[in-house]
């Protein structure tokens, strides 16, 4: 069977995948926010990193078959949709909630200054990271919503899939997998050290992760979705990462094994409450690293960094929740969308 049959679109566990990732990625980054150090670690990837990418990677995949089946406009509109409610709402809640409590403690808070916090960065681009002083002696003082810059490049692989199947010449397998070989070679030629280093371009390379997910989506029709396969995908993840070769090898295999696994695993977590359509991972990446500030404001991570970790998911649970319940999904129901194509087989 290939992996286009065996993936159903309408029954998997990507919903839960993604939560897992977004919760790791609060565990990841709760020892550089409490002071306990640099993020944990295997070969090249930070586990933040590495969860980052499978977001990415599943994004590929799924985004890919959304432009392939909507005009641009309804493609625009669903992706616009799904990103900036949730996104400005959590601004608001941090310039206007989360920094006025740190205020009350610190000081250094003004409307002034958190109205410039959501003003500055309302287009996605973060420009403007702390509000007043209300972060001044904390272990990490320099950004309220540290998580945020991934979302702009998130964006820009919409816009760059969707620019690339503006042009009928490429709209089909073998463009996609040139783009996903350039950027491949590129994270080659970084590890190297024949790539700028510099943040943003390094940043950029995240396409990486997102062609490796449309690339799986073009191929859906000849890849194999054996146990085997699987066993080797992970296998050759692993064996890169552990030699700090992760960033240029693992996209493909991280890609694979998150379809695999959501397809053979349908029903995980979220799955199994009400419809299974609930998806708070959106919530627990935006709102996480906010509540680990209130955390360290509150001196919980003086307890340990487990107690850091459990004190964080904890307080991000309820904001992922409302953040879904009245704010994504309401948005949600003012796109258009015709029924995904993945079961299609993809152009030759």
């Amino acid at each position: 069977m290939k992996l286009g049959e065996f993936f159903n679109i309408r029954a998997n566990s990507l919903n839960s995948l993604r939560l897992l990732f977004a919760t790791l990625v609060i565990v990841s980054h709760s020892w550089p926010v409490a002071g306990f150090g640099q993020d944990p670690q295997f070969g090249d990837l930070k586990l933040g990193e590495f969860s980052v990418a499978a977001f990415f990677a599943i994004s590929g995949y799924l985004i890919t078959g959304s432009r392939l089946n909507n005009d641009l406009v309804s493609y625009f509109r669903a992706r616009a949709l799904r990103i900036y409610p949730g996104f400005w709402v959590c601004l608001v809640i941090t310039a206007f909630v989360a920094a006025p409590i740190a205020g009350a403690v610190r000081g250094g808070w003004t409307f002034e200054e958190g109205f410039s916090y959501l003003y500055s960065n309302v287009t996605l681009l973060m420009r403007q990271w702390t509000i007043g002083g209300t972060l001044d002696g904390a272990p990490w003082p320099d950004a309220w919503d540290g998580p945020l810059w991934t979302l702009i490049y998130e964006f820009g692989c919409y816009v760059l899939i969707a620019a690339l199947f503006a042009v009928r010449a490429f709209r089909n397998r073998w463009a996609v997998l040139t783009v996903f070989a350039a950027l491949t070679v590129l994270s080659a030629a970084h590890k190297l050290g024949h790539f700028p280093d510099n943040t943003k371009a390094v940043n950029a390379l995240l396409a990486t992760y997102f062609f490796a997910g449309a690339t799986v989506f073009m191929f859906r029709d000849r890849i194999p979705a054996s146990p085997v396969v699987f066993a080797g995908a992970l296998a050759i993840g692993i064996t890169a990462t552990g030699f700090g070769w992760g960033a240029a090898v693992a996209p493909l295999p991280i890609a694979f094994a998150c379809l695999w696994i959501s397809a053979q695993f349908p029903r995980l977590l979220v799955e199994h409450i009400g419809d299974g359509s609930i998806d708070i991972s959106y919530g627990v990446y935006v709102y996480g690293w906010v509540v680990q500030q209130l955390v360290v404001l509150a001196a919980l991570h003086e307890l340990g960094v487990w107690a850091m970790v459990t004190a964080s998911i904890i307080g991000t649970v309820p904001l992922a929740l409302a953040s879904w319940f009245l704010v994504e999904k309401p948005a949600l129901r003012f796109k258009k969308t015709r029924p995904p194509i993945a079961a299609r087989s993809s152009a030759a």
